[in-house]
């Protein structure tokens, strides 16, 4: 049996309002031969064509549940779930009450709205609002607002399960007092939840029992334009749930992530022993920004809960609570981090860890800018180029002694010592008189600096003496043991140079045990030049103090170190 009456269509024509007005007539009298049709709409309500163009008062159009045309929540739920998965859809300004919370049990199940006036209200109860079932996959919220208006002070927002490939794609949490995002194993070993994506999420308030975003296992999850507001407890936390049951791997957050005022730590992602494992590595975190947390800005490992192959860059701490920064990581790199910090709190710690490159950091304004001074043995961290200025006790604190052949210290701006190249200090004022001696300049190299044979000092110093050609002169000391002194006429304007290399490096000892030097006088009134070549057995495990003294030849001498420039030779040297 054919259709009577039904339309002609050329290739491509436009269906209008007056073509599936035909096509329903048509429809209309066709009443007996079912099979002559395959029709895949399935429409509850009306196809209303005449007057705005719109589907009105529809349940289900393909695999589209309309939540609002149901009585419950759950059993819109359970509508979607009858096809074996599909898509939940919240009409714009729309509120739905999920008191009762729901609990996905299929697959390939999304639900999806128009923006935060589409909203799912848990209004009463123990929560969680939306629940999955475990060991799901393709599990989705769009364009929504999930929202507390009622609930008790454990409820959870939403729980996955062992699930993987969850999607959370522009939706706003609003004041939680449980977790708002959970990723769990469910006390299970070996059944992690896997490749979640976070995009355009926002998490705004919450109350004392609750976290962000947290998981307990979690393998591969990539995290971007996230936005934690007013957390009242640690805002992100990923911590396996014990050492031998949970994995935190391959997560990848930012750019665009920004924790705002967390009533605790900013961003806490934890290993699950001392030893570091794959379990709980590939941690990379780019361009994340914490602003006044009331604890650590970023915990990236800590004491005994080591991470794998770390990466942070371009993060910032604004104002914080304790220390910007902990990291404790097997592999990695920490560089072009910045914060501004408390000058009773640590700019960076780096725990216990290894072969990590901290490269080109800000963290000025701190008690200790970065501490080292737990590093392992063999720790082959290597601490370069960061501004660690204004601090108050300590720039770098340095590591034990059995670790100074393994870790590197250079051009940090604000710690003691010398780029490759001239730093240039200047000092003016008078000197000695009636030949009393007299110390200009003092230094001191921290251990560590000087680490193996070869490694020095090029010392320069210009020094005038405004009387002419007067007797004096200029005594280099290493470790308050005379190491060169230079008897020259002094002129005008005179110039000492001296060399120290590094003979032998030892951590035991004298500090030095020899040296020996040549002067070069080149007349009266003239530019006077003295040098020096001292080699010295360093002990690599102390301080070693230098001093540059002028004495005056003649009563009333003004004598006076006008410029002093040093230069290292080899070793780890931080810029002055």
């Amino acid at each position: 049996m054919a259709f009577a009456n039904l339309p002609e269509f050329t290739a491509r024509q436009i269906l209008t309002a007056a073509l599936l007005n035909q096509i329903i007539t048509a429809l209309q009298g066709f009443s007996t031969q079912t099979a002559d049709i395959s029709w895949p709409l399935t429409a509850g309500g009306n196809i209303d064509m005449d007057s705005q163009y719109t589907i009105v008062n529809m349940q289900t159009l393909w695999n589209i549940t309309n939540a609002d045309e149901y009585a419950s929540l759950d059993a819109a739920v359970t509508a979607v779930e009858a096809t074996s998965g599909g898509c939940l859809f919240i009409p714009p300004h729309t509120t739905i009450d999920g008191s009762t919370g729901i609990t996905i049990d299929s697959s390939n199940f999304w639900i999806v709205g128009c923006g935060p006036t589409s909203i799912i209200d848990l209004s009463s109860g123990t929560g969680p609002l939306i629940d999955t079932a475990a060991s799901l996959s393709n599990v989705g919220l769009m364009n929504l607002q999930l929202k507390n208006s009622g609930a008790t002070a454990s409820a959870d927002a939403v729980v996955f399960r062992r699930t993987t490939g969850a999607r959370l794609i522009n939706v706003l949490f609003t004041s939680f007092l449980g977790d708002s995002v959970y990723f769990t194993n469910d006390g299970t070993a070996g059944n992690s939840c896997a490749d979640a994506v976070l995009q355009g999420v926002e998490f705004a308030g919450g109350g004392t029992n609750g976290i962000h975003l947290r998981a307990d296992d979690l393998d591969g999850c990539f995290m971007d334009n996230i936005l934690s507001k007013s957390a009242l407890a640690t805002a992100i936390s990923l911590v396996p749930v014990a050492a031998s049951n949970g994995i935190i791997r391959d997560i990848q957050m930012g750019p665009n992530v920004r924790v705002e005022s967390p009533a605790g730590i900013g961003v806490n992602i934890l290993g699950g022993a001392a030893a570091a494992d794959d379990k709980w590595s590939r941690i990379s975190l780019n361009g994340v920004k914490v602003v006044e947390p009331t604890g650590d800005g970023f915990n990236i490992g800590e004491d005994n809960l080591i991470l794998r192959n770390v990466s942070m860059i371009g993060c910032t701490v604004d104002t914080p609570g304790v220390d910007a920064f902990v990291v404790n990581a097997q592999r990695g790199q920490v560089s072009n981090c910045w914060s501004l910090g408390s000058t009773t709190k640590t700019g960076l710690d780096l725990v216990d860890s290894v072969d990590v490159s901290v490269t080109n950091n800000d963290l000025r304004n701190f008690i200790t800018g970065i501490d080292c001074s737990s590093l392992p043995a063999a720790s082959s961290c290597r601490v370069k180029d960061n501004d660690v200025r204004d601090y108050v006790t300590t720039a770098i604190a340095r590591p034990a002694a059995s670790v100074a052949a393994d870790t590197v210290f250079s051009s940090n701006t604000g710690d003691f010592g010398m780029s490759t190249g001239n730093a240039k200090i200047r000092q003016d004022g008078t000197g000695a008189t009636a030949e009393t001696t007299t110390t200009l300049e003092t230094y001191t190299i921290p251990a560590h600096t000087l680490r193996k044979e070869g490694d020095g000092l090029h010392i320069r110093a210009f020094w005038r003496n405004a009387s002419g050609d007067r007797a004096g002169e200029m005594l280099v000391h290493v470790d308050a043991i005379l190491a060169s002194t230079l008897t020259l006429p002094l002129g005008l304007l005179g110039f000492s140079d001296v060399l120290v290399i590094v003979n032998n490096v030892g951590v035991t000892g004298a500090s030095n045990t020899s040296y020996s030097y040549v002067s070069e006088t080149n007349g009266a009134n003239n530019a006077q030049m003295g040098n020096a070549a001292i080699t010295v057995d360093w002990r690599a495990d102390v301080d070693i103090t230098f001093k540059v003294t002028i004495a005056g030849g003649t009563a009333n001498d003004a004598i006076s170190l006008q410029t002093f420039l040093i230069e290292g030779i080899g070793g780890d040297f931080g810029a002055v």
